[in-house]
């Protein structure tokens, strides 16, 4: 229920159509890193001809096929991703913005894998995850959009990245909103490094603003389950823990997903999140196509690795099916894959 819709669009007057990722002079040095390494693994999945410059079809067509060919997954939930607004006067700020996947592209990208799936007699779904920047001046135009013309199963947001304090009070409108339609809000949490913005504003994406969604009936959904990116980063989780049981006590409706755990740099808190969250408030997430390392997670001392595992790892080639199998390597329950079932707006649950 986390993969990303991505787009090599240019132009961000033509986000629409072809989304706009552009990785500018003002970048942070690690998102140069981060933009090149993802590039590097699409185009390892990809014809020779394609491996210089892939093209948004050419991400599609490969999308399509990890879907198509998963023994793992039968469906996945496609993402959004809305642009910075100015929390002052809801501007576009174009001059900072990376990364704009809007609504109008991801819904009709979806409507097509959904066709191509029909047509070709596979039994697997594609899910709309929709993204309103609550600071839009529009937003309320923006949301219903979403809700009317895609069907959307949850919203996401990433602070950080999109300018957005959730304590604001100003969007307890927005919240509402979620609420009132049933939609929960995936919202990211832990450092953020795929995004200059986000490296900037870690502070937005501390698990503890979330506490103003969840007290407005929200269902909310922790993406990473605030887990640090790398040994250098503060290890937040067993904070994060206490603050799932507070929420369970008060009658509060917060999850946490796992996308992105298998990065080899989170092996060191992959326990901490095992004995800390139970698996029926955990979701399964693979944050795709952020790559799915094998190699690095070999056997040893410090993890539930063993051999027969580490081979099995290797052995596949599927990046959905590979997340899979590391992350029940780890000791991460099965029970995770299907727990989307109970918390998403599933329109044939």
């Amino acid at each position: 229920m986390h993969c990303h819709a991505w787009g090599c669009g240019k132009d961000i007057a033509n986000a629409d159509n072809e989304a706009f990722y552009l990785i500018g002079n003002n970048s942070h040095w690690f998102v140069n890193s981060v933009f090149s390494y993802i590039q590097r693994n699409v185009s390892s999945f990809l014809p020779n001809n394609k491996k210089d410059c892939f093209t948004t079809d050419d991400f599609f067509e490969f999308f399509y096929w990890a879907l198509s060919t998963s023994k793992e997954i039968d469906a996945v939930v496609v993402l959004a991703l809305d642009a910075p607004f100015s929390a002052n006067n809801g501007a576009l700020m174009s001059n900072i913005c990376e990364f704009w996947v809007p609504n109008k592209f991801t819904i009709n990208r979806i409507k097509t894998m959904n066709y191509n799936l029909r047509i070709n007699r596979i039994n697997k779904s594609v899910y709309y995850g929709a993204s309103v920047n609550p600071n839009r001046r529009d937003w309320i135009e923006e949301f219903d959009y979403a809700l009317e013309t895609g069907s959307p199963v949850l919203f996401k947001l990433v602070p950080s990245a999109q300018h957005i304090d959730l304590t604001d009070k100003r969007y307890v409108k927005f919240y509402k909103k979620l609420s009132d339609n049933n939609m929960p809000l995936l919202c990211h949490t832990g450092p953020e490094y795929a995004l200059t913005e986000g490296i900037k504003h870690m502070e937005r994406d501390e698990f503890e603003k979330l506490r103003l969604p969840l007290e407005c009936g929200v269902t909310v959904i922790a993406a990473h389950c605030a887990a640090p990116v790398f040994p250098t980063d503060v290890n937040r989780v067993g904070e994060f823990c206490r603050f799932m049981e507070w929420a369970d006590r008060e009658g509060l409706k917060l999850y946490a997903d796992t996308s992105n755990l298998s990065l080899s740099t989170r092996m060191h808190v992959i326990s901490e999140i095992l004995t800390g969250i139970p698996s029926n408030r955990m979701l399964h997430g693979s944050d795709f196509p952020i790559p799915v390392e094998s190699t690095p997670i070999m056997p040893s001392p410090f993890n539930n690795i063993t051999l027969t595992d580490y081979l099995q790892i290797l052995a596949t080639s599927n990046p959905l099916d590979r997340d899979v199998v590391i992350k029940r390597a780890h000791g991460f329950s099965d029970a995770t894959l299907s727990t989307a079932l109970k918390v998403l707006n599933l329109p044939d649950k």
